[in-house]
């Protein structure tokens, strides 16, 4: 029997549409973040931006009562970081906490109010200053009321975030604990895989750490790997940027160890971002921006050129 030109017609529409429905969604781009911190606004180039699809500033403070403590970002760090934010397509973050910033979260998460208050001073603060999201960085909770703390905060962060269209991140240590709750409420997990004892940052060091998360339920979707821009002395822990690292030694790309001190050279730095592709991770992100290399030898331009 034959079939009518329009009978014909609406049948391959009707196959077209079918075929759209079940067809797998396009993967979302694989993120290149990197961390600016306030003592580096003014010293790193806004060409930087090329290699990033996301920014994240280091850091605000939070009081105990849940009032932000700006003193940080000041009006000329905001200044010098215009044009570097400025690029088309570049999300940035304010990161709330850090090593020895993080007095407070502890009060905070026990006290509904001060989470309250929290969640929409940092809504106000990322409308001021036209921000995606927020990455909170509690180095670190410790005891079971803090962790169960940290996660009531996620939670009513996310409830006033989402709705906003605002990011929430979070930065944890390898070995942090949380429960299931906190990270369902995260967009992103930011993973700091180094700092280990001895050689602080290797690749295999690197998969040990990511599946520390998995076997916590956190999807590897979330997962953001923080790769290094510095190196340590294995023995003494003295802290190199790989600028001064290339500027004293001048290792070979294939070296990640020099005169006692490691690092991830290009090698390692390439070898990882592969790997976090192909084991589905959202991205990689940098500590931090001011510790790379110049021209041709940054490994930041190495990662980008990694990312398919």
């Amino acid at each position: 029997m034959r079939i009518n030109g329009i009978v014909q017609r609406l049948f391959f529409v009707a196959l077209i549409a079918a075929q759209a429905v079940i067809a797998p969604a396009a993967e979302p781009p694989f993120r290149v973040g990197g961390y600016l911190p306030d003592y580096r606004a003014e010293a790193v180039a806004a060409e930087v931006a090329e290699s990033l699809t996301d920014l994240t500033l280091f850091s605000i403070e939070v009081k105990p009562d849940g009032s932000l403590n700006e003193k940080r970002w000041k009006a000329p760090h905001w200044a010098a970081s215009k044009e570097l934010r400025s690029r088309a397509g570049l999300r940035t973050h304010i990161c709330v906490g850090g090593w020895d910033r993080s007095d407070g979260f502890a009060a905070i998460c026990q006290s509904p109010a001060a989470r309250t208050r929290l969640g929409q001073e940092l809504v106000e603060f990322c409308r001021r200053h036209s921000l995606a999201g927020v990455n909170l960085d509690w180095e670190h909770p410790s005891t079971a009321d803090e962790q169960l703390g940290l996660a009531s905060l996620l939670r009513e962060l996310q409830q006033l975030f989402h709705p906003a269209r605002l990011e929430l991140s979070i930065a944890v240590a390898p070995s942090q604990k949380l429960p299931a709750e906190a990270w369902a409420a995260v967009d992103h997990v930011m993973l700091m895989s180094y700092d280990d004892a001895g050689k602080h940052s290797t690749f295999e060091s690197c998969q040990k750490h990511l599946a520390m998360l998995l076997d916590q339920g956190v999807p590897a979707s979330k997962v953001v790997l923080c790769l290094p821009l510095y190196g340590r002395q294995v023995k003494t822990r003295e802290a190199l940027t790989y600028a001064e690292i290339m500027q004293k030694y001048a290792p070979r790309p294939d070296l990640d160890e020099v005169e006692g001190v490691f690092f991830n050279g290009p090698g390692t730095i390439a070898a990882k971002t592969a790997w976090a592709q192909s084991v589905g991770l959202a991205g990689v992100a940098v500590w931090e921006l001011g510790q790379d290399a110049p021209g041709e030898a940054s490994l930041l331009k190495r990662i980008r050129r990694t990312v398919r």
